[in-house]
């Protein structure tokens, strides 16, 4: 998946509601015009009750996670070894294999190839 396809805003809906298209645990991408009806953020926002906002690795198969991550207040992008949706990531190599808590996917985002390799190379060169 891309980061784009992997940090586009989605919403489980957790509760029914009269005339609802969509049965309870179904997950709605804001981008996508489902069945005729295109659901907008604002209108979503206004139903917390109805609708929870899912974290970008919420509900993915582990087969699409992403092969790098950034954490969101620094510039350090990783490669984690293994990402176990259940109890959190596995860090870089099997001799770090250290489970860091789930809280930590809370504090990533998804990043490329290219933002690693540059990273890694800035790294080398004490930058």
């Amino acid at each position: 998946m891309t980061i784009e396809e992997l940090t586009s805003a989605r919403y489980k809906v957790i509760a029914d509601y009269p005339r609802s298209l969509y049965k309870v645990g179904h997950i709605i991408h804001v981008s996508e015009n489902l069945e005729g009806f295109v659901f907008l953020t604002k209108d979503i926002l206004k139903y917390p009750h109805i609708f929870k906002k899912m974290e970008w690795w919420e509900d993915r198969d582990e087969k699409n996670m992403p092969k790098y991550l950034k954490y969101i207040n620094s510039d350090i992008i990783f490669k984690p070894y293994h990402i176990n949706l259940e109890f959190g990531l596995y860090y870089e190599t099997k001799q770090d294999y250290i489970n860091d808590n789930k809280d930590a996917l809370d504090i990533t985002i998804p990043a490329t190839k290219k933002e690693y390799d540059k990273f890694i190379k800035q790294n080398k060169n004490g930058k």
